[in-house]
């Protein structure tokens, strides 16, 4: 019994041993199964591969399963799900390995449709390693498996695998890994390689992939029906030249022409003559031969001679590689027996490489580590993910950059309004050295303008027009401005002779002084209209995007007006990409279709206004922004309108009961249009 205790204890020390050498194994692994929810986790039971969510690696994307009759036995968990990306055109997940800048990497992603989405339409999108473009990805059917994979060299501590929308359908991703290799291995004379073909010829299996190679890298079987298949049960020693850490399983089979007095064919084709290969061509003999047997041959690439005579070590690898440049669509091999040799040629794997060179610069790291803290420190709450300037095309909404070809890119504008931001100015920004213009209007800033500020040497334009909206505006005060505001309008038009049209009302040209009272700007779009009463429709498209009346006729104040009152009551600006509704008249329609008043209003004010206030103001901006110009009060209704409003507030604070009124009681010029509540 005591002896049968000891095997036991040996054998689960045994186990426990085994289990240790494959957890280090996967050490410079990050295995990642995109679309499974955040706090799921799994042990792939084919590979042993430790699988995590994406969750914590990516902001943005939405998790898809696969339909139902594409989930097969043989289909590896990990494409099982998906992550789309519907929102935005480019989404990068950010990878932190354990050993980062200077260690090369094989980095893999992997995508199979499966008609997650029901729709049957294949996408195409392309595929961003940091800041450069690696591939596009294009499937074939729902049931393709697309495995995309280069070997790199880190230039920091972190990595974006970036997709992005060309607008050929939704970017979506299966399965991201990261495998550490040694920095020995496929050595470059420069640039990057992405894997063109990996073959495992008279391999019986679909795929090797790990345990059994230790980089997980994948084998494909590659045979044809002019060939034999060879393989031997013994271990191919590996270890005399395994700078590529070759598998015993790859390299025990191999394959020969049938015919023996053939040579031994292979090809792939090129479409890019430029194109710069490295070829890998791995040998070991898996045969016992004979005293008078013998096996020799010559290597010949388009008919030109490669490599020879060659003669394969006795279940010993040998693996012979050169670089190749691309002098036809067509890259041809033909191995040939010597006249001596009584066998014919074989080969056991080989393995060709694209030479990517990624010339594309990283942003600054100062500007990067500077902007992600702003991002961090104010909860930005944009699109922004990878890299802040790089690829050129697909910078951070509200950055530019400057390029040049021979510095990492830097970034010298930052447009921050409207991005509800709280609190003192971050001397974060300092940190952007090359900083020539600064937007952080219409915020809830507080605090003076700081000192450092003036200490960046180029920065020549700061607008901070809002920036106050020591603590946020209250209602009341909103009010005041909003009639403030409606009064000068009111002035213009009705009060003038002859009338003036202002043309180009927007928050910015709003001005306040000290007591925040409200003053109309910049009439250099005016026009004055000498016919009184008349419907004078403009040609001349003027005006800001985003306040633009579709009709553009004199009552294009009042719309523009309204949005600028949707604004004042919302702190939302007029367009925005972050929102699912990106103008602000359609995002303040869905909320009111819902009644979600208290949302409506700017949060910020916790609650603390007049709900029958809040609802007439709100009333009185989606009448003035209505499509049709004859449906849309004059200014002196929305002066009166307003004033009514800031009598609720009034009334409210001072613990009297507001009228509430089932009308706003507006009326258009011609007095025969009564204007009913809008949501309530």
């Amino acid at each position: 019994m005591d002896m049968l205790k000891g095997s036991l204890f040996e054998l689960l020390g045994t186990f426990a041993l085994i289990f240790l050498v494959h957890a280090q194994d996967q050490s410079g692994f990050i295995s990642i199964d995109c679309g499974i929810s955040e706090d799921s986790s799994y042990t792939d039971q084919v590979t042993g591969i430790y699988y995590t969510s994406d969750a914590t690696f990516i902001d943005t994307g939405i998790s898809n399963s696969i339909s139902p009759e594409f989930k097969t036995n043989s289909l590896p968990q990990q494409l099982w799900n998906v992550r789309s990306f519907p929102e935005g055109i480019n989404n990068c997940y950010t990878l932190r390995p354990a050993r980062g800048r200077g260690n090369k990497y094989l980095i893999r992603a992997q995508f199979m449709y499966g008609n997650y989405d029901a729709k049957n339409q294949l996408p195409e999108f392309d595929l961003i390693l940091g800041v450069n473009m690696l591939e596009s990805v294009q499937l074939d059917n729902a049931s393709s498996v697309i495995s995309k994979e280069i070997i790199h060299v880190l230039s920091s501590d972190y990595i974006y695998v970036c997709l992005v929308n060309t607008d050929s359908g939704i970017p979506f991703i299966s399965a991201l890994e990261l495998r550490l290799l040694d920095n020995s291995m496929y050595e470059t004379q420069s640039g990057s390689l992405v894997r063109y073909a990996r073959w495992d010829f008279g391999s019986p299996y679909e795929l090797i992939r790990f345990k059994d190679d230790n980089c997980d890298r994948f084998w494909f079987p590659y045979n044809s029906g002019e060939w034999k298949m060879l393989n031997t049960s013994r271990t191919i020693d590996t270890d005399d030249d395994n700078k590529l850490q070759l598998t015993s399983i790859v390299m025990s089979t191999a394959v020969k022409p049938l015919n023996t007095m053939e040579p031994l064919k292979f090809s792939w084709e090129s479409t890019d003559p430029t194109s710069k290969f490295y070829i890998y061509l791995y040998f070991a003999e898996v045969e016992e031969l004979q005293l008078n047997e013998s096996r020799e041959f010559n290597i010949f690439l388009n008919g030109n001679l490669w490599h020879g005579p060659l003669t394969p070590e006795s279940f010993e690898a040998t693996a012979m590689y050169r670089i190749s440049s691309s002098i036809s669509e067509k890259f041809e091999f033909s191995i040939y027996k010597t006249n001596s040799s009584t066998l014919p040629p074989i080969i056991n794997a080989l393995e060709v490489y694209l030479v990517k060179q990624l010339l594309q610069s990283q942003t600054d790291q100062k500007d990067v580590d500077a902007i992600m803290n702003i991002k961090s420190l104010y909860g930005v709450k944009k699109n922004w993910q990878g890299d802040p300037c790089a690829p050129e095309n697909y910078s951070w909404e509200g950055l530019n950059c400057s390029y040049n070809d021979y510095n990492p890119p830097r970034i010298i504008s930052l447009n921050l309004s409207s991005s509800r931001l709280t609190g003192n100015i971050t001397p974060y920004i300092s940190n952007l050295t090359l900083l020539q213009s600064l937007d952080l209007s219409q915020n809830g800033l507080n605090g003076p303008i700081p000192d450092f500020l003036s200490q960046l040497p180029l920065l020549r334009s700061l607008l901070d027009n809002y920036f106050m909206m020591p603590s946020v505006l209250s209602w009341e005060e909103r009010l005041r401005i909003a009639t403030d505001a409606a009064q000068g309008l009111d002035y213009l038009h009705d009060g003038c002779k002859p009338s003036i049209i202002h043309r180009d009302i927007k928050s910015t040209n709003i001005l306040l002084n000290e007591r925040f009272q409200a003053k109309l700007a910049d009439f250099g779009l005016s026009r004055a209209f000498p016919i009184e009463g008349s419907s004078h429709v403009s040609t001349a498209v003027v005006g800001t995007p985003g306040y633009l009346d579709p009709e553009l006729t004199e009552k294009s104040d009042v719309f523009s007006f309204g949005v600028v009152l949707l604004e004042i009551i919302t702190s939302q600006p007029a367009i925005s990409k972050d929102r699912e509704k990106t103008h602000i008249i359609e995002w303040v329609s869905c909320m009111l279709a819902n009644g979600d008043i208290k949302n409506t209003v700017d949060p910020r004010l916790q609650g603390e206004f007049d709900i029958n206030s809040a609802w007439k103001a709100v009333e009185v901006a989606m009448c003035c922004v209505s499509p049709t110009s004859t449906e849309r009060p004059a200014m002196h209704y929305v002066v009166m309108e307003l004033k009514q409003c800031l009598e609720m507030e009034a009334s409210q604070k001072e613990g009297h009961e507001p009228e509430s009124k089932d009308s706003i009681g507006i009326t258009t010029e011609d007095q025969s249009t009564e204007i009913i509540p809008l949501a309530r």
